[in-house]
């Protein structure tokens, strides 16, 4: 085969003389990163390196230094503006706030040398314990779509490239780096892809990280079902695979599969492998560059993106921090106008969270930031006076009994007590789940207690996900505010205060309690294989069908002012279909602002269909639009909705269709507060077979209590055979399946020790993260272990010592 016969037609001109003029060597080594926060380049052919970071709601830029540089948020950054976690800024439903956001990111970028920031995550909420979830946008994926994608256009136009992950189906963190997400083809498309199309197909992300997890016992890396299939050919994908940190499980089967780069260093691991593979032919020069060639691309992009001119300017940064914030903050609960807050108020303050704010999550998103406001400051600053008492311990959350009565002391014989509470920062973060939704028991205590004796409690929640809230009846006020990032004390003092008027919707469902998600019978229940038997009722799309309460639903959000909503039309009442085309179908509303105050409000569409021959949720989020009203102002709402409004995905054709029949569009203030309706019927002309799904999965037309078959539901995942990760052991296995032999123990407890004294400060924090890491990791850690040194410790924890004591020897250095 001649040089030309082994690079692809589709190979731009630069990409292709640098493919013809570098050796194998250099081939191989660009497939595998240089460090840890670094690509290699080839320096003789004029091709640079790339530099990466982690985000997504801020820049945490290390040193490249030996113990410096981590994924798990323990070592230190440099300062950087933190903005809010995306559990937040998804309740603006503003896109263009978040393309304002990620412009601010790309430049901070730019002044920092970073090329490419690895964000968003846009993995779809599929249950609150998910110790993730501050980083991920929504259980909607419309919703995620379209923050995700105006993240991805800010950053990529100021030259930097995105990263979009986690490419799929990481949708909970124990076990992450072996679980199986055992789903069906239905829902895997209908829910838990389409952000990541939807974004992939109009942003063009110049990356995409392919997860730690398996999908269907396939790990992502080395899936060509996931990366070539649907990525490149259904998705178009354009840019480069760049692997999670230390997710190749195979390298050669991963180069075959389509991954372009392996991060971070495998300390020439994978370059000893690659070139070995194409001297015994298991893998071939095309094969190579095809994955190469990605890479090369992106550095070029890089090369070109540093024409681009910016200015970083860090107080507009800050003040774009504040506006955020301010502007997705979620007023659940204000009974009687307890807020905003008069100067006239006698007012105390309770919670520790006042002035050591929980602002962002734990884990590789940990962000050093450059300055940070707390509430109580900010509200002195306002010229509020009041009282303060701690309540409970900013760190661990905890509440003493001292703590707690000194709290409810303060709050008598006010006019409103303002109680700041939530999550500790231990119980949620990347690398483990919650064991529950509940707060602290402390905070529940002040709050429960403070209620008691005074009657105008206001509560104010930093929480990275869902919490339960067994208060809610005995207070006035509630004021979402999650993790508002490094500004987040002073728009929280201005929400109150009424300098700004609380407009954020839900981007997700607080249930009552966690045995209402429907999830609840599957989730954590096997440590290996993760079964999404709920289907495509996540969310509020089972609550809304299966007819039960959630604490709050999705959507919700109140406001100082007041919104009606008239004269919804539809452009036909009647409409036609061919396949899963139709012609466009423009709705319109108009909404009223009938309070005293402007406002914002987010105007959602749904669309419900009637009886549906394939069972489907009541109703879906089609459309929205934020938009500003002064008092007494009308405005009218125009959507424009096209064929993927109505369609769902048909598995026996393997594309998505238009069911004939009868629809109804809606339009809410929430997923179950609908103001207005109006009847649809389409026709399909291009009628279409599906799955029998009466007849195999008959308990979903009417999913209630978590009734959901796990029988039925197994019947539509495809044969796969069971990955085993106990002894014998390999370089896949995780180090508590090394407890399995005596051996294996040893080497167990001496890993435990160095995962011990990798975090000095606090030791027994990434302790679990440790435990579920496949001992490969450790070759791509500051550990001084290569992959062969891996090897040689699976063989001896199999009580091969000789194979082990060869693979030590094989010459592979760090």
């Amino acid at each position: 085969m001649g040089k030309n016969e082994i690079l692809s037609d589709e190979m731009c001109s630069p990409v292709r003389e640098i493919l013809l003029q570098a050796t194998p060597e250099e081939k191989a080594a660009l497939w595998s990163g240089k460090s840890f926060w670094q690509t290699r380049g080839i320096e003789r052919l004029s091709l640079p390196p790339v530099v990466v970071s982690d985000g997504p709601h801020g820049l945490r830029r290390q040193k490249e230094e030996p113990g410096k540089s981590d994924n798990l948020g323990v070592n230190s950054s440099d300062p950087a503006v933190c903005y809010p976690a995306a559990s937040l800024s998804a309740c603006s439903f503003d896109p263009e706030l978040l393309e304002e956001m990620g412009r601010a990111l790309g430049e901070e970028c730019r002044k920092s040398n970073v090329d490419v920031l690895l964000g968003p995550g846009v993995n779809h909420k599929r249950s609150p314990l998910c110790g993730r979830n501050f980083e991920y946008f929504s259980e909607d994926p419309l919703l995620s779509a379209a923050m995700g994608g105006a993240w991805v256009r800010g950053v990529q136009s100021m030259g930097v490239g995105a990263c979009l992950k986690h490419f799929a189906l990481n949708s909970q963190e124990d076990a992450r780096f072996f679980n199986s997400s055992d789903i069906d083809t239905r829902t895997m498309r209908e829910i838990y892809l389409p952000a990541f199309e939807h974004i992939i197909r109009e942003c063009q992300p110049w990356s995409v990280m392919p997860s730690y997890n398996r999908i269907n016992e396939v790990y992502s890396c080395e899936n060509p079902a996931l990366l070539g299939e649907l990525g490149r050919k259904t998705f178009g994908f354009k840019g480069a695979y760049i692997s999670d940190w230390g997710a190749v499980p195979d390298m050669i089967a991963s180069v075959k599969a389509g991954l372009n780069l392996e991060m971070p260093s495998s300390h020439g691991a994978a370059i000893k492998r690659i070139l070995t593979a194409l001297k015994n032919g298991s893998l071939n020069e095309k094969e190579l560059n095809d994955a190469i060639e990605k890479v090369i691309e992106l550095s070029l992009k890089v090369r070109e993106g540093k024409k681009i001119p910016f200015e970083f300017n860090e107080e507009k940064s800050l003040a774009l921090a504040k506006k955020i914030a301010a502007e997705s903050a979620v007023l659940l609960k204000n009974e009687d106008a307890a807020l905003p807050l008069k100067r006239s108020h006698s007012i105390t303050v309770i919670g520790a969270f006042a002035a050591n704010p929980r602002y962002q999550g734990a884990g590789s998103s940990k962000i050093n930031p450059v300055k940070l406001d707390n509430t109580r400051e900010a509200l002195a600053n306002l010229g509020f006076n009041f009282d303060y008492a701690e309540g409970y311990d900013a760190v661990t959350g905890q509440a003493s009994e001292d703590q707690i009565r000194a709290a409810v002391e303060a709050a008598k014989g006010k006019d409103r007590v303002v109680i700041f509470a939530g999550l500790p920062a231990s119980y949620e973060s990347e690398g483990y789940d919650r064991p529950h939704i509940n707060l602290p028991e402390g905070h529940n205590r002040i709050i429960s207690e403070a209620a008691k004796i005074n009657p105008n409690v206001v509560v104010v929640l930093q929480t990275g996900s869902a919490a339960a809230m067994p208060w809610i009846d005995s207070v006035r006020a509630v004021l979402l505010v999650y993790l508002s990032g490094c500004q987040g004390g002073a728009a929280a003092a201005d929400l109150l205060t009424g300098i700004a008027n609380p407009c954020g919707h839900l981007a997700e469902t607080f249930p009552k309690k966690i045995e209402d998600t429907p999830c609840h019978n599957f989730y954590h229940k096997d440590k290996f294989n993760s079964l999404y038997a709920e289907g495509i009722y996540t969310g509020y799309r089972y609550y809304s069908t299966a007819g039960i309460k959630p604490l709050f639903p999705f959507g919700h959000g109140l406001s100082y002012t007041s919104f009606e909503y008239s004269d919804l039309t539809l452009s036909a009442g009647e409409i036609s279909a061919r396949g899963k085309e139709i012609a466009p179908l423009v709705v319109t509303v108009t909404i009223a602002n009938s309070g005293p105050v402007s406002g914002k409000v987010a105007v959602q569409l749904y669309v419900s269909q009637k009886n549906p021959s394939v069972f489907k949720a009541a109703r879906e989020l089609k459309a929205f639009q934020k938009i500003s009203l002064a008092a007494g102002e009308k405005k009218t709402c125009t959507f424009t909705l096209d064929g993927t409004a109505f369609t769902h995905f048909n598995a026996a054709l393997n594309d998505f269709d238009i069911a004939s029949g009868d629809y109804e569009i809606q339009i809410g203030a929430s997923s179950e507060d609908i103001k207005s309706r109006a009847p649809l019927q389409i026709k399909n002309s291009i009628p279409s077979e599906d799955i029998d799904y009466a007849k195999i999965l008959p308990s979903y037309y009417a999913p209630k209590n978590n009734n959901f078959n796990e029988q039925e539901y197994r019947k539509l995942l495809p044969a796969v055979q069971k990955k085993k990760f106990t002894h014998p052991f390999t370089a896949d296995t995780p180090v508590f399946a090394l407890g399995a032999t005596a051996i294996g123990s040893i080497i167990k407890k001496a890993v435990i020790k160095q995962g011990r004294a990798y975090n000095k400060e606090n030791p027994d924090s990434q302790l679990d993260e440790f435990l579920n890491m496949p001992i490969r990791f450790f070759a791509q850690s500051n550990l001084g272990i290569t992959r062969d040194t891996v090897d040689g410790i699976a063989a001896i924890a199999n009580g091969r010592f000789i194979k082990g004591i060869k693979f030590f020897l094989s010459g592979e250095k760090f």
